[in-house]
């Protein structure tokens, strides 16, 4: 994989950044059509759950 996948003059957009925003979109997508298959579940409940992994997930990768 690329470094940089993006060069605008003074704009870089890493790879790593633009993949994991994408992953995260993907992922959204994925829980909100999942939980809508579940109705005792209200949604909000879908969406701290999604901001709680990527908080966790962005900062695992950055650890590790």
């Amino acid at each position: 994989m690329y470094p940089i996948l993006i060069q605008w003059g003074e704009f870089l957009l890493p790879a790593w950044h633009f993949f994991f925003a994408f992953g995260a979109c993907v992922a959204l997508a994925v829980l909100r059509r999942c939980g809508k298959s579940i109705p005792v579940i209200p949604e909000e409940f879908w969406s701290r759950i999604f901001v709680v992994g990527y908080v966790a997930g962005y900062f695992g990768a950055r650890v590790f």
